[in-house]
């Protein structure tokens, strides 16, 4: 058992998250995350937090979490997934979308099952997240996210260093 309370506080999180949801409620057929541990694990460096929001709804929108790429859910393909495992190594990677509904479970399942990735979704989506005071951005008038968004696109920006660290 760690004795650190940060450590303790993603042990615990990780734990819950990991737990078997029942078998019988679709609702619970990948793994979740509260809003407020999401923000935990990705400022400690062991997690990486993802925005999979639909395009229309992210621009709706207006606004992106500070340091969380945008990827596209109607482009993230078997090839996309494989290239995002490989920029973030072994860390987590924490998908959210607007609710964190479909479209962050569904990127999770697709995660999961080709590799095993530690993939989770965060309960309440990006809403959570900014009520919880994640750190928000404005987007671009494109809504692409501007140059953090083309460097990702580009291979200019990694998630913490070189691609597998």
């Amino acid at each position: 058992m760690p004795t650190d309370p940060l450590q303790q506080l993603i042990a615990a999180a990780l734990r819950e998250a990991e737990a078997k949801p029942d078998p019988h409620d679709p609702k619970l057929s990948v793994y979740r995350l509260i809003a407020a541990d999401s923000l935990t694990l990705a400022a400690s460096g062991e997690a990486v937090l993802i925005d999979i929001r639909k395009a229309p709804a992210r621009a709706a929108n207006g606004f992106g979490l500070v340091g969380a790429p945008w990827v596209d859910p109607a482009t993230f393909d078997a090839n996309n997934r494989r290239a995002l495992r490989a920029q973030v190594g072994e860390r987590f990677l924490i998908m959210t979308c607007v609710h964190g509904h479909e479209v962050s479970q569904s990127a999770c399942e697709a995660l999961r099952a080709e590799d095993g990735a530690r993939a989770y979704f965060v309960t309440g989506g990006f809403e959570a997240l900014e009520a919880a005071g994640a750190p928000i951005e404005a987007l671009d008038n494109d809504g692409a996210g501007g140059l953090m968004a083309m460097w990702l696109k580009i291979g200019l920006l990694s998630f913490g260093g070189p691609a597998g660290q």
